[in-house]
């Protein structure tokens, strides 16, 4: 299973920043204090396997319908009268 996460570049090299903090006992809490983000965003990202890159969230396009759809007809044949 791949988990996508979406985190501005800068707090994840927080984070990545504090991973040997972590190994040597520093918790959760603390790490998220001193990066200015949750607890829950730490564990997640300092659980998951350390990348060279952040992760990137898959591509929305197409996922989501267009709001003119329904138009489209109605669209059509107004040009038609122009």
């Amino acid at each position: 299973m791949t988990i996508f996460m979406i985190l501005d570049p800068e707090s994840w090299m927080n984070i990545r920043r504090f991973r040997a903090l972590h190994e040597a006992g520093a918790t959760y809490k603390e790490i998220a204090e001193a990066c200015g983000v949750d607890w829950r965003t730490v564990k997640k990202y300092l659980t998951e396997p350390a990348g060279a890159t952040p992760p990137a969230a898959p591509s929305r396009k197409g996922s989501q319908p267009q709001v003119v759809t329904p138009y489209t007809g109605v669209m059509t044949r107004c040009s038609a009268l122009i």
